[in-house]
């Protein structure tokens, strides 16, 4: 059996605004979420400098340093990934809120009841 949809005035107007402070919610976040991502890419790249340099005064090969440095960093770099990853997870869940609040403003347009 599916699920009756109260499309009362007060009802269609209550789901509109849950909507709206939630998408509200999600860009507040994505602030939150893009500077996570800055930093922990700063902390990355900042640490695979340092393993760059100690690995060019160890004399290390200049031809696996980046590799070997890459190594030494792995924590950092996965750090950064991760932040990545959720920034550009909240991206998506941004657009999929956007696409539910202007489906119910439509079906409040539809309905006639705004």
């Amino acid at each position: 059996m599916a699920k009756q949809i109260d499309d009362t005035p007060h009802a269609m107007y209550e789901r509109i605004q849950e909507r709206k402070n939630h998408l509200t919610a999600l860009c507040k976040l994505l602030d939150e979420y893009g500077e996570g991502k800055g930093q922990a890419f700063v902390d990355y790249k900042g640490a695979r400098a340092k393993a760059i340099l100690n690995l060019k005064t160890e004399g290390t090969p200049v031809t696996i340093v980046k590799d070997i440095a890459d190594g030494r960093c792995k924590d950092a770099l996965f750090k950064s990934e991760v932040a990545d990853s959720a920034y550009k997870s909240l991206i998506v869940k941004i657009q999929a809120a956007i696409v539910i609040l202007n489906a119910t403003q439509s079906q409040n347009k539809y309905l006639d009841v705004g």
